[in-house]
């Protein structure tokens, strides 16, 4: 029993340790680890990254523009409806709600491809229906006061003063011409994994009308791998342990057997154990024989 018990506070301190050990490892390569499974999740070869770059790129540059041409207006705006100046936040506020915006043109861009190229044409009517309404609302409120912002200099190089129609007409040119531009340098190309990442979604490999879902293996937990190995050395001290009582208890046993068999030789002619035992089991076995052993008197009564 010390032995067996000293076996265990042994085997538990080796698990504390290895178990604060790996946890201070697993901990300090955890940010590695993080961006290595990112990577690898993210930019399996084949996936156009740079493309993916150049999107995100894009839209925070157009996001910065139309926030400097719109930040008078919404200040504006705000003022008048709070009564006070507009808060500090609004800037950043509208930088992100623009950015957004130009993530959401584009990602109706891939949307109205792939109905193009399934040739599904009730959601294809949907769809273009909701490209109009967002070229509509960046045509409206992003690019006029783009071309707002831009006409003094419009009208002092090239003596044309822009009316109303003609602003519109401008801005929806500049729309189109930078979405045909951006989309095809490297939008058609950067915008579906923009949205694979958006969804968390791994990529395999990009294909121009879906992409794969790569299947993610499950990870082994690290501390499995301690306490396989203490089961593995508690068994083994429980066999050794098994071994030890065994040489203790076999040779009394044998003596207590030994003496036994002379009483029941003595009383019933017949021996009640098999000697020598080798294992504690044949000890048990041998109960489970006394159990249905019958005495009978060597001489009957006359």
């Amino acid at each position: 029993m010390v032995a067996v018990a000293a076996g265990w506070v042994i085997s538990l301190g080796a698990l504390v340790v290895r178990l604060t050990v790996d946890s201070l490892r697993q901990l300090t390569a955890l940010p590695f680890a993080m961006s290595g499974r990112m990577t690898q999740s993210y930019f399996q070869p084949g996936v156009p990254w740079i493309a993916f770059v150049m999107l995100l790129a894009w839209c925070v540059l157009e996001a910065g523009v139309f926030s400097h041409t719109m930040m008078p207006t919404v200040s504006t705006v705000l003022s008048e409806l709070s009564g006070g100046p507009a808060s500090r936040l609004t800037a950043g506020v509208l930088f992100v709600f623009l950015l957004m915006l130009v993530m959401g043109s584009f990602a109706c861009l891939q949307t109205l491809r792939e109905a193009v190229q399934l040739r599904e044409l009730k959601y294809l009517a949907q769809i273009v229906v909701v490209e109009l309404l967002v070229m509509f609302f960046e045509v409206m409120f992003l690019y006029r006061e783009f071309i707002d912002a831009i006409s003094p200099w419009i009208a002092r190089d090239a003596g044309i003063r822009l009316g109303f129609w003609a602003t519109m007409a401008t801005a929806s040119a500049g729309w189109l011409g930078v979405r045909a531009m951006t989309w095809f340098l490297f939008a058609q190309w950067g915008t579906a994994p923009l949205l694979a990442f958006i969804a968390r979604r791994p990529i395999l490999r990009y294909d121009s009308a879906a992409l794969e879902v790569m299947p993610l293996a499950v990870a082994t937990p690290w501390w499995h791998r301690a306490r396989d190995d203490f089961k593995r050395e508690l068994d083994w001290l429980h066999t050794r342990g098994d071994q030890f009582l065994e040489y203790l208890a076999l040779p009394v046993l044998q003596l207590l057997a030994a003496g036994l068999n002379f009483g029941m030789m003595i009383v019933a002619s017949r021996p009640a154990f098999q000697l020598p035992f080798r294992t504690l089991k044949e000890v048990t076995d041998t109960r489970e024989i006394l159990a249905t052993f019958h005495l009978t008197p060597r001489k009957q009564p006359s």
